[in-house]
């Protein structure tokens, strides 16, 4: 009796610790790095609807380098936050995505079926919904910076174009010019991984062919 109230203690002790890890230690990274995503994203939205606000008169070239100014600081901010959060990242994309393989398997496998019943089932389920929410959001949320880097950059050239079409004359300078010329921003994993919303697709077709292929074992 005693050695089987130890036993369930360790076996106990054991599940705390790979359900600390995985998934709620994967799920804090994640959506920490959701949070700080979202909130960068804001700044270059802030920036872009106030260009949208000027009007023609005063989007003159100093409110135009103050612009410019406070778009490079939130590319400072961009910058640290991939620094940061480049590896830890691609760790998060790495293990849910392996998460989801497992449980396809799983899936596929009617030995496990025949073994585990029901409880496989929902517990397998739960973890793939898991995983495929922080793949999805991670992607999602990531892959909306560069969309608003893309419609800050838009409205600046629409806005530089109409005031030189009212004032009959270009009244650009070099930084504009590599403002407007500068790719848009797009978060990574590792360098290895671009995190924009295309990817979700990839994602689930990396999971598609997986099923096929195994299936057909």
């Amino acid at each position: 009796m005693k050695h089987l109230y130890v036993e369930k203690l360790i076996v106990s002790i054991k599940t705390f610790i790979y359900t600390s890890i995985f998934p709620t230690f994967t799920n804090f990274v994640v959506l920490l790095y959701c949070l700080v995503c979202l909130r960068s994203r804001e700044l270059i939205e802030q920036l872009a609807q106030k260009i949208a606000h000027l009007s023609i008169e005063k989007f003159v070239l100093s409110k135009r380098i103050e612009i410019m100014k406070q778009k490079s600081r939130i590319d400072d901010i961009l910058d640290s936050i991939q620094d940061i959060f480049s590896f830890p990242s691609f760790l998060m994309v790495a293990a849910n995505l392996l998460n989801c393989f497992s449980v396809l398997n799983v899936y596929l496998d009617r030995k496990s079926w025949a073994s585990g019943g029901i409880s496989t089932f929902i517990e397998c389920s739960l973890y793939c919904i898991d995983s495929l929410v922080c793949l999805v959001s991670l992607l999602w949320i990531a892959g909306d910076v560069p969309v608003e880097d893309r419609k800050f950059k838009k409205n600046f050239q629409k806005k530089l174009n109409l005031r030189s079409h009212a004032v009959g004359s270009f009244e650009k300078c070099e930084c504009e010019k590599l403002l407007l010329l500068k790719k848009d921003f797009v978060f990574t994993g590792w360098d290895i991984l671009s995190y924009r919303r295309s990817s979700i697709f990839a994602v689930f077709g990396a999971l598609m062919t997986y099923s096929v292929l195994v299936s057909e074992e």
